[in-house]
């Protein structure tokens, strides 16, 4: 068994009505006992406030792999090319708003909370935060994540039927004959499989280096905090010329932008 400090790391993003307590959760902390450590938050109600948590805590902990499951998933995807952890999508629910109009109203998380809460509401404040998080969700897809993004489709799920729009993004869609959530069974015969292939192939780099669109060469130094609004901005220097550093909005560093009626990112991601 190898050494805690040696051992790669993996965050769990749970479904909105799970905790970091849920079974998947805990079949993963199980299944990967003495291979990998496994994070699992309970991630806050609203979704700008769980981008914000999750990014703390990749900051502090940078784990090697994202593992999310329906709105889990929804956040690994948006995330993983500003951050640069590959990401195993489970069920990936990218239309949170039709899921959440179903059901305005109070209900109770499907698994205990370390804070004690238990309450969920949903009401019309909540879809629209989500709704304008769905309009930019794919905004920072990079080629470079095309096959570093897995998705894996219960055949059974009766929620998300998002394969056909992931493949429209991403390369590599695996099933598993279960539902929405996996069983404890399904997460250990298919999702630990997968993640420990992904953490296998796709070691993330300490180092990460990008092409911009109109060609010059640039090295990612790291993200930081604008002093006044607190806005992510990112920090990088041209591979050329008298070797600048440059600062840049990180929206605008990893978004996708449109010229001459094509889309494209304005910094591709290389591996050289």
């Amino acid at each position: 068994m190898r050494r805690e400090k040696d051992m790669k790391k993996i965050l769990f993003l749970h479904g909105f009505f799970a905790s970091g307590s849920c079974q998947m959760a805990t079949a993963l902390k199980e299944a990967l006992d003495g291979h990998a450590i496994v994070l699992t938050p309970d991630l806050p109600l609203h979704p700008k406030a769980a981008l914000e948590q999750i990014r703390l805590i990749i900051d502090t902990e940078n784990p090697d792999l994202m593992i999310g499951n329906s709105c889990g998933s929804f956040y690994a995807q948006m995330l993983a090319p500003i951050v640069g952890i590959p990401a195993l999508l489970g069920n990936p629910h990218f239309r949170m708003t039709h899921f959440l109009k179903e059901r305005i109203g109070e209900h109770q998380y499907k698994a205990p909370r370390k804070d004690g809460n238990q309450t969920i509401i949903i009401d019309e404040t909540l879809i629209n935060e989500f709704a304008e998080l769905e309009d930019n969700q794919f905004n920072y897809v990079n080629p470079y994540y095309k096959d570093r993004i897995w998705g894996v489709f219960g055949e059974q799920d009766t929620l998300a039927h998002y394969e056909p729009l992931f493949l429209e993004y991403y390369n590599n869609a695996y099933h598993f004959p279960g539902g929405h959530t996996p069983s404890e069974q399904e997460v250990k015969t298919w999702y630990v499989p997968l993640a420990i292939k992904m953490l296998m192939k796709f070691p993330v780099h300490k180092e990460r280096y990008f092409r911009h669109f109109k060609g010059g060469m640039y090295k990612y130094i790291h993200s930081a905090f604008d002093s006044e609004t607190q806005e992510r901005m990112v920090v990088y220097q041209a591979l050329y010329g008298n070797m600048s550093y440059w600062v840049r909005q990180e929206n605008m560093f990893f978004e996708n932008i449109e010229r001459n009626g094509k889309r494209f990112s304005r910094f591709t991601e290389t591996d050289v």
